[in-house]
């Protein structure tokens, strides 16, 4: 067996862990996303027996749930972002494990409205009122089990870009070096910076800097998979037109 293959199976039986833990988390109110309430806000109109998809036009529906993707991305995004910002100790490994269990979630929500908008292909009816939380996961790792590897290693390499950043920016010829940069700069514009509020603003630029490459981490894992997602859904909704 290759390492690939070894890393893939590893990988695999620690997500079938995880969404056994999924499913309980699944049952929490805000996760919970109510069919006709949703698709009567973005729609203007209600949908009894029947999805979006199959009697709106197809361009109106797209649109739809192309702006669910932005919104969601959007806002698992900006999450990433703020649970970075903490640098040290317990406070940045609480916020690392906060922010994996928030994309799982967002993920979950985005795929119920998408289920939602284009029907449960895991159902006779098409529209079920609610998803059943094994279904939310089968979908979820669908859309992942492809990917898995490639999806690790981007993790692993946001991970290594912002340790990277950190310890650049902890050797002293680094910060020497910015220091006289800074003070070059701020003669030619007329201001004084002293050496305390370089290294605050350092240690501030370094915390942003590093919490733009984690939410630009969760968008690069995000976007791509919520958009598999719906492809396949809308295929599944024109098969069984």
């Amino acid at each position: 067996m290759s390492i690939q293959s070894q890393i893939n199976d590893i990988i695999q039986k620690l997500t079938a862990i995880w969404d056994s833990v999924l499913l309980t988390g699944l049952r929490l109110p805000f996760a919970v996303v109510d069919r006709d309430s949703y698709l009567k806000r973005i729609f203007n109109r209600p949908f009894d027996n029947c999805s979006p998809i199959n009697v709106l036009p197809k361009n109106d529906v797209k649109e739809a749930s192309n702006n669910a993707i932005i919104f969601h991305c959007v806002i698992v995004s900006a999450i990433s972002f703020l649970l970075a910002i903490p640098q040290t100790g317990w406070p940045m490994y609480t916020a690392c494990a906060i922010d994996f269990i928030q994309f799982q979630i967002v993920v979950f929500i985005l795929t119920q409205k998408l289920i939602f908008i284009y029907g449960n292909p895991k159902s006779e009816t098409h529209a079920d009122k609610k998803v059943d939380g094994n279904v939310l996961i089968s979908l979820g790792n669908k859309v992942k089990n492809d990917k898995i590897i490639s999806r690790t290693m981007t993790s692993l390499l946001g991970m290594a870009v912002s340790t990277f950043i950190k310890k650049m920016a902890q050797k002293l010829i680094v910060r020497v070096f910015l220091l006289n940069l800074f003070k070059q700069a701020s003669r030619i514009l007329g201001l004084s910076i002293s050496k305390d509020a370089f290294d605050a603003g350092l240690d501030i630029a370094v915390a942003i800097t590093c919490a733009i490459v984690c939410a630009v981490v969760s968008y690069v894992l995000f976007y791509p998979m919520m958009k598999r997602l719906q492809r396949g859904l809308y295929r599944e909704a024109l098969r069984h037109e």
